[in-house]
């Protein structure tokens, strides 16, 4: 009787296993996609298998597609929603396996908090159509882009965002410029929508792709992604580059050229800003929940310099001495690494 009363208990366990799709499956870690964010060629991957897996001194590529990248992006909120709704077993798993991974209790692992926006409103089983909308037209979204801030359009709203002069695309929602060019449709979102709504999702794409066709900067936009993409590298060794530290609004990593560090934070990971972001402030919270506010003070904080080791053909890093270094002889802009590779790797 033991024995049989234990393989009725086992049996509702293996019940509550649910059947991932593999296109929302991590090609990094091969689990469930857990805060999801999408690069720039269309690509998703967690949010933590994409931060451990950049390089904090020359630009990153795409784990499927080696598409060279710079900027980390934000969380898609719809995307994590969407998911923590299809499977909610395998993400509680996931949200729980994050935890124990975090090795100090003081200071938890930690990123862009996700909001579940009515997410006791909506039906707990299935896809439905309010999940998928398109942030500006509010209609079914039909090839769906997903901007470095983390929010979803159509391809052809973020062809109506772009900026003839810069060239720039400006979100809707969080009015941020994105510091790329005109990024890829999302192939794993388009699928789930094709399977989801295909006679509606048919109608709609065929009308915006008449549009696009009739729109000479939806040429230019959808194929410059690989343009942007191909000048995304570190122009050389000898550059003002601060190895390992990335920046907080748009997501630059690493940060080239001036970088501004936040004077009043008291995160160990601290706030910095590129010089682009520094002149052009906005209200875009960082990437890992800072206690940061628009009043708090900067400093331009000084860079490591790489430097090339002829004896051993190595790369070596060496702090650059300069006026703010303290009573201690230690610079405080040095004070611990910071953002993309910081929280999870000090020693970078």
């Amino acid at each position: 009787m033991d024995y049989m009363t234990m393989i009725k208990d086992d049996e509702p366990q293996e019940e509550e296993e649910e059947e991932i799709s593999d296109k929302f499956l991590c090609c990094v870690c091969l689990e469930l996609l857990y805060k999801p964010i999408v690069l720039s060629c269309g690509h998703i991957s967690c949010f933590w298998c994409v931060h451990k897996s950049m390089s904090g001194f020359r630009v990153s590529h795409c784990p499927i597609c080696r598409d060279p990248y710079l900027h980390f992006p934000t969380i898609c909120q719809k995307l994590h929603f969407l998911l923590k709704k299809l499977y909610p077993i395998a993400h509680n798993k996931r949200e729980a396996q994050l935890l124990n991974e975090c090795s100090n209790p003081e200071e938890p692992l930690e990123d862009a908090k996700t909001v579940n926006v009515h997410e006791n409103d909506l039906p707990k089983n299935g896809v439905s159509k309010d999940d998928l909308l398109c942030s500006a037209c509010k209609d079914l979204l039909v090839r769906p882009v997903v901007l470095n801030c983390g929010h979803v359009y159509c391809e052809g709203c973020v062809v109506d965002m772009m900026d003839q002069e810069s060239e720039k695309i400006i979100c809707k929602e969080c009015h941020v410029c994105d510091p790329r060019r005109f990024p890829k449709v999302c192939l794993a979102l388009e699928q789930l929508l094709e399977e989801s709504f295909p006679e509606e999702y048919s109608s709609r794409r065929s009308l915006i792709q008449k549009k696009l066709t009739h729109n000479s900067r939806g040429k230019g936009g959808t194929s410059s992604s690989s343009e942007e993409n191909s000048n995304n590298s570190l122009p050389n060794t000898t550059c003002n580059v601060h190895i390992g530290v990335g920046c907080d609004s748009c997501g630059v990593y690493p940060i080239i050229g001036e970088r501004y560090r936040c004077r009043d934070c008291k995160e160990k990971m601290g706030y910095d800003l590129c010089k682009a972001c520094y002149e052009s402030p906005s209200k875009v919270p960082g990437r890992f929940n800072q206690q940061h506010t628009p009043d708090h003070r900067f400093k331009r904080a000084s860079f490591r310099q790489l430097l090339l080791n002829l004896n051993s053909v190595g790369i070596l890093l060496a702090p650059m001495v300069r006026e703010g270094v303290n009573a201690q002889g230690r610079d405080e802009s040095q004070e611990g690494p910071h953002d993309s590779n910081e929280s999870s790797s000090p020693s970078t």
